[in-house]
């Protein structure tokens, strides 16, 4: 089997000064979790999270085309799912917690699909998507070289994967199928 071609984006400049926005919520999140489901929502949802996250500048980074199938891993209540949506044709909101994927279901707009996944794999079906985009999510993912094959293999031929996190992953070639 031949090495997939996968490209991947990580998006730095977009998170630049992050850390320095006062009462930041993805600050406060990343340090002391949510206690419940209805408070991990309030934050990622939160109105001003608009201003220090930039989803247009991610959205127009990803360069989405109308007709891409869209994987959104770590999703929760879909603030980017929803908004990937508006620009491709098929958005699978993935998450390990139902609780979140409901709250994403009830604004999710009909291309888009809630997907309950487990910690270490994204059951996604093979050859399937044409981008993968992770928002805060790979520090949690216990064995990132097992999870990275396992999505990997969902990725069409040319799939992309995008990512936006607090670091710069790393993503090793020999995690990527041949």
């Amino acid at each position: 089997m031949r090495r997939r071609d996968v490209s991947l984006w990580f998006l730095p400049s977009i998170l630049a000064g992050l850390t320095a926005i006062p009462g930041n919520a993805q600050t406060a999140h990343q340090h002391h979790p949510p206690q419940s489901v209805e408070e991990y929502a309030s934050v990622l949802e939160h109105p001003g999270r608009d201003e220090w996250q930039r989803p247009h500048e991610v959205l127009m980074a990803l360069r989405l085309k109308p007709a891409d199938v869209v994987a959104d891993i770590g999703a929760g209540t879909g603030y980017f799912a929803r908004r990937i949506a508006m620009h491709a044709a098929n958005v699978y909101a993935i998450d390990i917690d139902a609780k979140l994927l409901d709250i994403a279901a009830r604004s999710a707009p009909a291309n888009l699909v809630t997907l309950v996944s487990k910690p270490d794999d994204p059951l996604l079906p093979r050859s399937s998507v044409d981008v993968i985009f992770f928002c805060d999510v790979l520090h949690h993912i216990h064995d990132r070289p097992a999870y990275y094959r396992r999505m990997s293999s969902a990725l069409k031929r040319e799939g992309r994967v995008g990512v936006v996190d607090f670091r710069k992953p790393r993503f090793p070639s020999d995690h990527l199928p041949r």
